[in-house]
């Protein structure tokens, strides 16, 4: 049992992320908003959602750090096998792979940071800066100093400030300018990637909590599918619709029980803050647990 929490995230994706509990009122809420959401057939292929729509899912998928947090303190050796290589980035020719593997890489490089592998960092941290040099946001970061700081393994706190300021930056820019579609497709990556990494190493190092925030998913994997399909009259994002739906087939094995307790009110720090009393349990055999591990990698085969 754990406590449910929802931690807002604001898409920029650096270095943490990874899974919280979700809740079925809060799916139905995001299925009624997405009902609600109309739009002239003329503007299918380049949808501006409204940010309504995209905070209430964006809720429900938690920052990249707490997997990572829960990642190293499952005792989990550094992999750097596990990564994708940076020197790739040239075979990603299309806007939609070029986001997605920003997240991707974004992940990563949160990943290699909190063990201090920071030196391996700077070669991620110029994958970073070639697609968001593509996709005409890199103004949002500053290279030198991350490269800078990533020569020591001192400044891993400033290192993580300053790259998550800088995809912040970058999300309000893409929204602004009606591009909240790169902005789903780079939440699309941490959350592949995430996962990825959390399979990976739970395959070779069971750990109980990594296994119950991975069943956890099911709730923003169902989330994901309903913010892509709202770009589905694009044809290379269908596909990608059809990967997330062959393992959602996989997840509606997944049973995540919601027991509701009423919020209690107390003072921290002089603030008076209210705290959620509900626990939810994960229910997931072992063959659905390696069912997932299988079907992640090779969705993520896909679009590396």
């Amino acid at each position: 049992m754990k406590k449910n929490t929802f931690i807002a995230f604001s898409v920029f994706l650096l270095l943490f992320l990874l899974f919280s509990c979700g809740s079925d009122t809060e799916d139905s809420e995001i299925n009624d908003l997405l009902a609600d959401f109309e739009y002239a057939d003329s503007l299918q292929k380049q949808v501006v959602v409204s940010e309504e729509i995209i905070n209430e899912m964006i809720h429900s998928i938690p920052p990249p750090i707490e997997m990572t947090s829960l990642i190293i303190s499952s005792g989990a050796i550094f992999d750097q096998q596990l990564l994708n290589d940076p020197g790739k980035i040239n075979n990603y020719e299309s806007a939609l792979l070029k986001a997605i593997n920003l997240g991707i890489y974004g992940t990563e490089l949160g990943y290699l940071n909190i063990y201090k592998k920071t030196m391996l960092s700077i070669d991620y941290i110029s994958a970073v800066r070639t697609l968001s040099k593509d996709l005409k946001v890199d103004q949002f970061f500053d290279f030198h100093t991350l490269k800078r700081l990533a020569a020591s393994s001192d400044n891993v706190d400033s290192l993580i400030n300053i790259s998550t300021q800088g995809f912040s930056r970058m999300d309000a820019y893409l929204r602004e300018q009606n591009r909240t579609k790169t902005s789903v497709m780079i939440v699309t990556g941490t959350f592949v990637e995430s996962l990825f990494l959390a399979t990976q190493i739970t395959y070779k190092t069971p750990n109980d909590q990594l296994i119950e925030r991975i069943g956890e998913q099911k709730i923003s994997l169902n989330n994901m599918i309903l913010m892509l399909e709202v770009y589905k009259k694009d044809s290379e994002l269908n596909k990608l619709i059809s990967y997330f739906k062959d393992l959602k087939i996989i997840y509606d094995e997944v049973e995540i029980i919601t027991t509701y307790g009423d919020p209690i009110t107390k003072e921290v720090n002089g603030m008076l803050v209210i705290e959620d009393q509900s626990t939810s349990e994960v229910k997931m055999n072992d063959e659905t647990l390696l069912k997932i591990i299988e079907k992640i990698k090779e969705l993520r085969t896909k679009i590396i």
